[in-house]
């Protein structure tokens, strides 16, 4: 009888519709694109270069690229979302730093950001 209650609790624990498997390895930019196409571009665009961060360019090219705003930082650092400028500006729920200023994405975007960053495909 323990060992039936033992594996019904461990097959329950493992169970993808109470902890969903996280799908990472992507690379996908095309969410991202309309993430910050929605929440960033009215901002950080050609014409409104807050931050002197212009979003409507490829999102490769954020890769590796300096903060003006942090400098020192990095605003994308491929496979380190953790660590990325984009990802903690977005993260936060620090009201002097969190992006975009209206208030913060949801976790699903939050989530999305995060794998793009850690599997850009970007060379």
């Amino acid at each position: 009888m323990k060992k039936v209650l033992l594996f019904t609790l461990m097959a329950s624990a493992c169970d993808d519709t109470e902890f969903p498997a996280v799908n990472r390895g992507t690379g996908d930019s095309s969410n991202v694109e309309g993430i910050i196409e929605n929440n960033c571009q009215s901002c950080h665009s050609a014409s409104a270069m807050l931050g002197d961060l212009d979003l409507e360019t490829d999102l490769c090219d954020l890769v590796g690229l300096e903060s003006v705003s942090e400098p020192g930082e990095t605003l994308v650092i491929e496979g380190d979302h953790e660590n990325s400028i984009l990802w903690l500006r977005v993260e936060t729920d620090d009201t002097n730093y969190i992006m975009p200023s209206a208030g913060q994405l949801d976790d699903d975007s939050i989530n999305v950001i995060a794998d793009w960053i850690d599997t850009t495909g970007c060379e």
